[in-house]
């Protein structure tokens, strides 16, 4: 009887095993089959990018929503303080998803200062308001632990648990779509991911036009705003998370033109001031800090919304000011610190970037060779350039200035680099006019705080082998321009 009773409790446990066996190969698939069924989108993008950074990595922890993706640069801010940031955000997020992506961060990271954009204080919640899109996405690059569970139950009503949790059952019929599984399989199949910090530039900058329709129309009234209790009770829950995990809570506000122009806005300031006080470790109103950051007309994308965001060249000033803010009052160690080798290898990758000094840079460089110190103004002159073979047809083209470069002005101008071939038709790519010119024009970055010599870069990716001209110069609305450089008949090869 006691081998019969083994012998059964044998079968038990191969059975068992057996079950929990396929069990665990029909949930493999089935969470293949969402990587290949769900549209890839740049919120997803973010987390899987942020899963990828090594652990307890990051210094700074960006939060909010499309405000915050695209008004705070974390490669200027990283460029200032020596620091690693990352942007966690998505198209019109509520407090609550701050707060629950916030806690899943802090399970692999452990930053110094979380920077939450306020316009996720809108009285609202995605468990009652429509537009599910808008929060879907950001719950799919989650990933699945008890942490999204508890996200899910708290943004979704009950009836749509399943839906939030399991993807594939909402976006079933995209095997109809060929091109998007094509593109999702490729990109699981390739796995190749570049420096992505979660930032997102608005291209535009706006016009008169935009700006004469903000100006004309009628003013909202803040005499009476306040942050209503369901925003209370979730700023609240992070600084309870906050305290416990030793970080600093910075709450800052985005610029919108309509605010700048708003006589009452300073009520609405005052409100965050006084809540705020007591729940963050600082505030900050880029609205209130408007001239002392120099913003303008064209700090500002070019579009009348009421959710208008920042131009690039807006979120260079605002960047630009929170990486000194956070330099002098979190990491003033940090200048004190040799910048690790990974930092400076990812600051080196950057397209439209001031670098720090460094030898490591520059292998297979070639020194263009100019003869004398060229000078755009007469507080901007250029030492040297280098040309960096990269890679296949990519070239780094960066430019060495003068120790005492004026930065105010530099930074007031766009560059416009020119690149002007032989009238050969060997040269230049099929289907171009031999006679045109390739043009690499970008809006500088800021410049770090080093001991060393100062760079500004910009990638190339050109088949011109014989150049002709190479012409670069600052430009400014396109009327004002510097002295032109121009360095001629030079051979781009593959050393």
């Amino acid at each position: 009887m006691g081998v019969l009773k083994k012998h059964n409790l044998s079968i038990f446990s191969f059975r068992f095993l057996a079950a929990v066996g396929v069990l665990f190969l029909i949930c493999f698939c089935f969470f293949k089959l969402q990587r290949v069924f769900i549209e890839y989108d740049d919120i997803k993008k973010r987390w899987s990018y942020f899963y990828d950074l090594p652990d307890n990595s990051l210094d700074v922890l960006i939060l909010g929503n499309s405000h915050a993706y695209s008004s705070y640069d974390p490669d200027i801010i990283d460029a200032i303080c020596g620091t690693n940031s990352f942007v966690i955000a998505s198209n019109s997020q509520k407090i609550e998803q701050v707060y629950y992506n916030l806690k899943e961060a802090l399970q692999y990271q452990s930053p110094k200062v979380a920077v939450i954009q306020l316009t996720v204080l809108t009285g609202e919640s995605w468990k009652t308001k429509k537009g599910e899109y808008r929060v879907y996405s950001n719950l799919d690059g989650m990933r699945y632990s008890n942490n999204k569970i508890q996200a899910v139950i708290a943004q979704r009503p009950y009836e749509d648990w399943i839906n939030s949790m399991f993807p594939l059952f909402r976006n079933h019929d995209n095997w109809k779509k060929p091109e998007l599984l094509s593109d999702n399989m490729e990109r699981l199949e390739l796995d190749f991911k570049k420096d992505f910090r979660g930032f997102s530039a608005r291209k535009s900058e706006m016009g008169e036009k935009v700006a004469l329709q903000y100006e004309k129309e009628d003013k909202k009234d803040f005499s009476n705003f306040t942050i209503n209790n369901q925003d209370m009770y979730y700023l609240q829950k992070i600084k309870s998370l906050a305290d416990l995990n030793g970080l600093k809570v910075v709450y800052v506000m985005s610029p919108k033109y309509s605010d700048l122009l708003n006589d009452s806005y300073f009520k609405k300031n005052e409100v965050f001031k006084t809540s705020l006080s007591k729940l963050g470790d600082e505030y900050l109103d880029f609205n209130m800090l408007s001239k002392k950051i120099g913003l303008e007309k064209r700090s500002f994308e070019n579009g009348y919304i009421s959710y208008q965001h920042t131009s690039y060249f807006g979120a260079v000033q605002i960047s630009r000011y929170l990486g000194n803010h956070f330099k002098k009052k979190y990491f003033k160690a940090n200048q004190f610190i040799e910048p690790k080798e990974s930092w400076l290898e990812r600051m080196a990758k950057k397209k439209e970037y001031y670098l720090y000094s460094t030898e490591d840079l520059f292998d297979n460089r070639a020194v263009l060779d100019m003869g004398q110190d060229l000078t755009f103004f007469d507080d901007v002159i250029v030492e040297k350039m280098f040309l960096i073979k990269q890679g296949p047809d990519v070239y780094e083209l960066v430019l060495q200035f003068q120790d005492n470069v004026n930065l105010n002005k530099l930074s007031q101008y766009r560059f416009y680099v020119h690149l002007i071939p032989e009238k050969s038709k060997k040269n230049i790519n099929v289907g171009k006019n031999i006679t045109s010119f390739e043009n690499y024009d970008f809006t500088p970055g800021p410049l770090p705080f080093g001991d060393g010599k100062f760079y500004v870069s910009r990638e190339i990716n050109t088949k011109i082998k014989r150049v002709k001209n190479l012409n670069i110069g600052l430009f400014k609305s396109g009327l004002v321009r510097s002295e032109k450089i121009t360095v001629s008949d030079f051979l781009i090869t593959n050393q």
